[in-house]
């Protein structure tokens, strides 16, 4: 991890700043992202399945609590160069994330009662 991308992190750490990235970035400067909205999340994405294990490190993760049960998650990872894979990379950590979420759910739901079929088998519920 070099000079930069520490400076970065330490940068964009504060709150204003990363909505303003965000708000610049994506929303032509309206303030979608609020500063007092964001709390920081751990970067690191650790899965253990049977078989393997992985465990990756995003740059740094905010979410931004919306109202009700509702939220987002915005990620920044910095490159001081072109990584044509990057996109490849970003899914990869998402769905390492979106699984691991599945586990938990998978957890908590078998011990509730779950309706025969789909619901029972794989422990999802369809809501």
């Amino acid at each position: 991890m070099g000079e930069k991308d520490i400076r970065l992190k330490v940068y964009f750490s504060d709150k204003e700043r990363y909505a303003d990235l965000w708000n610049g970035s994506l929303f032509q400067g309206r303030e979608v992202v609020k500063p007092q909205e964001l709390e920081e999340v751990s970067p690191v994405l650790d899965v253990a399945e049977e078989t393997e294990a992985e465990e990756m490190l995003r740059d740094l993760v905010m979410k931004q609590s919306l109202t009700g049960q509702r939220f987002a998650l915005w990620t920044v990872e910095n490159q001081e160069h072109v990584d044509y894979g990057m996109p490849v990379r970003v899914m990869r950590q998402e769905a390492m994330a979106y699984g691991e979420q599945i586990r938990q759910k998978k957890k908590e739901n078998a011990k509730k009662g779950l309706k025969p079929g789909g619901e029972f088998l794989y422990k999802v519920k369809k809501g």
